[in-house]
């Protein structure tokens, strides 16, 4: 079994759930959280041992990135491939999971 929670959002709970779980769908700061919150649990997840998972969603903080956004396909490929290449750059990725909105779109 695989425990996985998604964080990085700026929950306050993070630090104990991630204590806890096998892997993090880290938000890639665009639904929640900030670059600095990301790199920081990215950084914690290589140091715990811990499987990094991108989190993209829609550039919607007002909505948490649960509403719709009128995006092409061409134009969503790009959203997440910003978001996951921010990531990958900071710590290798085992999967990609949508956020919100962007979640049901895929």
């Amino acid at each position: 079994m695989n425990l996985s929670a998604d964080l990085g959002e700026g929950g306050p709970a993070d630090g104990a759930i991630l204590d806890v779980v096998d892997s993090a769908s880290i938000a890639c700061g665009l639904h929640a959280g900030s670059a600095t919150l990301t790199i920081s649990t990215a950084l914690r997840c290589l140091a715990q041992g811990v499987e990094v998972g991108a989190h993209p969603g829609f550039d919607d903080r007002v909505g948490f990135g649960r509403r719709d956004q009128s995006l092409t396909a061409d134009e969503i490929e790009a959203l997440v491939a910003f978001q996951v290449a921010a990531l990958a750059a900071v710590a290798p990725i085992a999967y990609v999971k949508p956020h919100g909105a962007l979640y049901h779109r895929c």
